[in-house]
């Protein structure tokens, strides 16, 4: 098992030049700090094997440790609340605001969690069963509890590009929380478009999996129709074309977007029964993405599921694009033996 502390001096070197590395720039900003806490994002471990980003105790912190309680993994990374008092925190009340912007992140942004866990250790606990991602109730937010969003890995064998990508995913939720209010980018503030870039795609299940699997389990349909469809859209447009979990200026991301010569397609895929579900659960998405003024130009919006639109799905998106601001498409993708 590799040590912790060899761990986090390894993410940190590698999280130059990524957006998660610039985090204590934007703490500095965001706080009206003199100087930033540190040029690293992580601290050294505490005791207890773990560690969060510098000035992470009064915050929604980026964590990572060691996790004894979980059997899937031993090596946790993501963002986490600990209601634990402290010098620096000798009461968790402050923090009490933060987990409702945190909640309300949560129910507004689900699909930016597909794929992560989220588990707590209350007092006395000596198992944990990780869970999806959903908003922390109330009876958590007490002395002793450590609630943490993320993923779970090996220490013997760290995956330094997911740990990071996740990391850098996680960056929307966490200056959302912290910006005080909740506050997105305004109507009037400046857009810098980020480069698009193609994930790093793990090993994945779907071909190995049973029918319940592929049938029931969100993470696993979503992940590979959206590996399915970029193979598709790169023979069609050309890899330096396409991006995945592309962030947006609302501080959300959008599954996949496209820079074809008509101009940005984003495109939003949905795991429903039906061609009229998955619209009906993209269409919030898609208009905020599409929408939020003085954000990139987009050209068209695509739908992506699995069903095959019948008739009047075909009609009901017609019907659609006589009042909705962009062209609206429906794009239906197959998976291997189905």
């Amino acid at each position: 098992m590799a040590a912790l502390q060899d761990i986090i001096d390894e993410v940190n070197r590698r999280a130059v030049g990524r957006p998660i590395g610039a985090l204590q720039d934007w703490r500095k900003e965001n706080r009206g700090l003199g100087r930033k806490a540190s040029h690293r994002v992580f601290g050294s471990i505490r005791t207890g094997d773990y560690a969060f980003h510098f000035g992470g105790r009064e915050e929604l912190q980026f964590n990572i440790g060691i996790e004894t309680l979980i059997e899937e993994g031993d090596l946790r990374y993501g963002v986490a609340f600990s209601f634990e008092p402290s010098q620096s925190l000798p009461d968790i009340a402050p923090l009490v605001p933060k987990v409702a912007l945190f909640n309300e992140y949560l129910r507004t942004n689900p699909a930016e969690f597909d794929g992560l866990g989220m588990w707590h250790h209350p007092l006395g606990t000596d198992r944990i069963m990780p869970g999806h991602p959903a908003p922390i109730k109330g009876a958590l937010v007490r002395r002793g509890v450590f609630v943490f969003l993320g993923a779970l890995g090996r220490s013997a064998e760290p995956d330094y590009n997911t740990m990071l990508d996740t990391l850098d995913r996680l960056l929307p939720l966490y200056r959302f929380v912290e910006s005080g209010d909740g506050k997105r980018s305004s109507a009037t503030e400046a857009w810098t478009e980020p480069l698009l870039q193609l994930r790093h795609h793990p090993p994945k299940r779907w071909t190995t999996a049973n029918m319940v699997e592929r049938t029931l389990d969100v993470d696993l349909r979503h992940n590979a129709l959206q590996r399915r469809l970029c193979e598709e859209l790169v023979r069609q447009y050309g890899e330096g074309r396409i991006g995945e979990e592309h962030p947006m200026p609302d501080g959300g991301r959008i599954d996949v977007v496209v820079d074809a010569d008509e101009g940005r397609i984003l495109f939003e895929i949905k795991t429903a029964c039906t061609a009229r579900g998955c619209i009906r659960e993209a269409m919030g998405q898609v208009l905020d993405y599409a929408c939020w003024p003085n954000g990139p130009r987009v050209s068209r919006v695509v739908v992506v599921g699995s069903p095959a639109p019948t008739p009047s799905e075909t009609a009901y998106i017609g019907h659609l694009n006589q009042s909705f601001p962009l062209p609206l498409a429906y794009r239906r993708v197959v998976l291997e033996d189905e």
